[in-house]
């Protein structure tokens, strides 16, 4: 129906800004902190290891210290082995958390784009604006603007959906020189979304008056 379709192009308009906001807390960003986070505590296990290692060459030179000394060293070489092999893994989950970190910052940096540039052309074609609030998916903050004569109103499209079989309603509140609007407008108003246009039209329209 139209007003679950107006309900779910401002939700889906939200979500697109919400991931923008998210863009710092990407499952991308914290791979890449967990793979180096991984190699920092392999590197500190190695040394560790390398460290006991130099213990037990250093005890060789007691009894039995060439059996002591041959087993460290053959030891010495199986732990720089493991940790070549280890931070090879390592430095690759870091890279190719790295890429999709990138892939996803390219993506986000696209998305913004068409989000500002489909704005932009509707705002210039219609000389409306419209943002979604912040906390409230179902509130729009609009502004109409007729630059020429320097004059604006600022109005919120809040949208309740119908219950109980009841329709779903938009309530217009104007916020700024609400006196430039009709004065049936003035108050605010009640519509359904798919008389959303002809009220929008009227906060226009009322801007281009001689």
């Amino acid at each position: 129906s139209s007003s679950s379709s107006s309900s779910s192009a401002l939700r889906a308009l939200q979500a697109k800004y919400d991931r923008l906001k998210r863009l710092r807390q990407t499952d991308a960003e914290r791979a890449l902190e967990e793979a180096q986070a991984a190699w920092k505590k392999k590197q500190e296990a190695h040394r560790a290891a390398l460290a006991a290692v130099q213990r037990q060459l250093e005890e060789a030179g007691g009894p039995g210290g060439a059996a002591k000394a041959a087993r460290a060293l053959e030891a010495a070489r199986a732990e720089k082995e493991a940790m070549a092999s280890e931070l090879r893994e390592a430095q690759l989950a870091r890279q190719v958390a790295e890429r999709e970190r990138d892939t996803l910052l390219a993506a986000n940096e696209a998305l913004t784009e068409e989000v500002e540039r489909t704005h932009d052309t509707y705002a210039a074609l219609t000389s409306v604006r419209a943002v979604p609030d912040d906390a409230d998916p179902d509130v729009l903050h609009c502004s109409a603007r007729n630059r020429g004569a320097r004059k604006h109103v600022r109005y919120d499209l809040r949208f309740t959906a119908g219950t109980g079989g009841g329709a779903a309603e938009l309530r217009l509140v104007p916020t700024t020189n609400v006196g430039l609007l009709p004065s049936y407008l003035q108050g605010g108003a009640r519509f359904t979304p798919d008389e959303a246009p002809r009220f929008v039209a009227k906060t226009v329209d009322a801007l281009y008056r001689e």
